[in-house]
């Protein structure tokens, strides 16, 4: 099994890979904002497709968007238009998805699973990303809104199954099934949780009756939820495991939720956890972590996916990792190079700490993690 970073700007952009060298499996997991399908992932999908049998496209077998926000969703959006061109141009196809997993925003919120209703919190949106003000945090990520609904519909123009084999058409954990097989490995699902999605469909609810007294306010408010609320909790948590190696992907998920899935799964033993690879939630935002949280999840390889925007990796959340492993042996990849970066690892080094680093260098694609 290995975890490909591709260089996805401040964003994620994963591909894993499994199977046999015979019969090569593969998953893409985010597409990082605008221009990294063009920049990263197209490149190293027509280098996957080479190896194909001729004649045979790519197959892979899962695509996830952890959550909707462009510098996760922008790439896998690119890569379905780009297969969709092909068809209206009655081209060849270069890959073939087995199936999608998307959390979006009309589901997220419906009180139901009525179309009507989807559309009904879908149209409160507009006036929220007025009142939020041109070029603020909130109206980009509600920019990002029509944006899973896009993706829906070229899957559906592309016949991939969505959100399966989930009966509620949404990817969450604590449902049956929450852990699929795809043919050697497992992705367990650890969140968002059923009961995230419900307090998230009670709180943009309040909002909704509230609207109807002060709806300014309420709109500014409801901004701020949907900013730092809907998206970032409704993230996809997954366990990815192949015999007793072990990845934990975390999107931009809160490091209090990723503990709540690990325990809802059994999966903390002595209130901790070990994984070969830990994808560092958030781009390494101080926000979604604390020391703590790498006390308790603590990995052989950490991956950090940032190129310095809104100064991500933080240099606080580098020091709660290093103070939560001190004296551990391993090893952190960076999808970029930055002169911070590198003196955080020579200092840690010089202080005689056991970290390792690797960074990926322009112009190459994508950094490999090998796993065994």
């Amino acid at each position: 099994m290995k975890l490909e970073i591709l260089a996805a700007g401040k964003g994620d952009a994963l591909i894993l890979h499994h199977g046999t060298s015979t019969a090569p499996r593969h998953m893409v997991i985010d597409g990082g904002p605008g221009g990294t399908w063009t920049r990263a992932l197209k490149p190293r999908l027509r280098a996957l497709g080479a190896g194909a049998q001729l004649g045979e496209v790519l197959p892979i077998e899962l695509v996830m968007v952890s959550h909707l926000d462009d510098d996760h969703i922008n790439g896998i959006l690119a890569m379905l238009r780009h297969e969709v061109d092909l068809v209206d141009d009655h081209q060849p196809r270069t890959i073939r998805a087995g199936g999608l997993w998307v959390n979006v925003f009309d589901r997220l919120l419906a009180a139901d699973d009525t179309a009507a209703s989807a559309s009904a919190a879908a149209a409160e949106l507009p006036g929220i990303a007025q009142a939020a003000g041109p070029g603020s945090e909130s109206a980009a990520v509600i920019a990002s809104v029509p944006q899973g609904r896009q993706l829906e519909d070229l899957a559906r123009r592309l016949g991939i199954p969505l959100n399966r084999p989930f009966p509620s058409e949404l990817v969450s954990s604590g449902g049956q099934p929450d852990t699929v097989t795809f043919s050697d490995i497992t992705v367990r699902i650890l969140g968002p949780s059923q009961q995230r999605l419900d307090d998230l469909r009670a709180e943009w609810k309040r909002y909704l009756d509230a609207k109807k007294e002060k709806d300014e306010q309420t709109k500014a408010q409801a901004a701020a939820f949907v900013d730092k609320s809907i998206f970032n909790l409704s993230t996809i948590i997954a366990l990815v495991e192949q015999g007793p190696k072990r990845i934990l992907l975390t999107g931009d998920a809160r490091g209090d939720d990723i503990l709540k899935g690990l325990e809802a799964a059994g999966l903390l033993e002595h209130d901790a956890i070990h994984v070969d690879v830990l994808k560092v939630p958030h781009h390494g935002s101080k926000n979604n972590v604390t020391e703590q949280f790498f006390r308790q999840v603590t990995a052989d390889q950490v991956v950090i996916c940032a190129d310095n925007t809104h100064d991500n990796p933080d240099q606080e959340m580098l020091e709660m990792l290093r103070n939560a492993r001190s004296g551990a042996e391993y090893h952190i990849s960076f999808s970029y190079r930055l002169p911070r970066l590198e003196a955080f690892v020579q200092a840690a080094r010089d202080a005689g700490e056991r970290m390792t680093a690797s960074f990926r260098d322009d112009p190459a694609e994508s950094l490999v993690l090998e796993l065994g």
